[in-house]
């Protein structure tokens, strides 16, 4: 092992030496700083994508709400007039089952919508997991790149 000498004085080679102590310091507060605005704009996107899946749910109970009243309503009143139209040219009992008949596949059909709707509505924040992911396999590389 060999040892350098220095031509300079002590106080200088010291007063260098804080020198660039400090700008390393600089340099990774600066870093710090990235990595923080980076995180933030993460997380920003989360709740953002968040939010969105709860405003598909709330879609989503609105037509729920919409398929509960209408199904509520057309129990209450359309089976009347329409069995008794039924009955006008077939028996009684004939217009009752045709009548719950049409009353079910309605109610059916709004189901399905909600069903379906449900199915899209997703609560996990894929794409802001992604960039986290693909930041932390960035950092890693930085971090590796500067211990070699």
């Amino acid at each position: 092992m060999t040892v350098v000498r220095s031509e300079e004085p002590l106080t200088q080679r010291w007063g260098d030496a804080r020198d660039e102590l400090g700008d390393l310091q600089s340099e990774a507060a600066e870093i710090a700083a990235a990595l923080g605005r980076v995180a933030k704009g993460d997380v920003r996107l989360a709740i953002s994508e968040v939010g969105d899946g709860i405003a598909a749910a709330v879609r989503t109970g609105i037509f729920a709400g919409i398929a509960v009243v209408l199904t509520l309503v057309a129990l209450a009143w359309l089976p009347l007039p329409i069995l008794l139209g039924l009955a006008e040219a077939m028996p009684l009992w004939a217009a009752s089952l045709v009548t719950v008949a049409f009353l079910t596949l309605l109610a059916l059909a709004f189901a399905l919508l909600t069903l379906r709707q449900l199915k899209r509505t997703s609560f996990v924040p894929r794409e802001a997991l992604t960039r986290i992911k693909e930041d932390r396999e960035w950092l890693r590389q930085q971090l590796f790149e500067s211990k070699n």
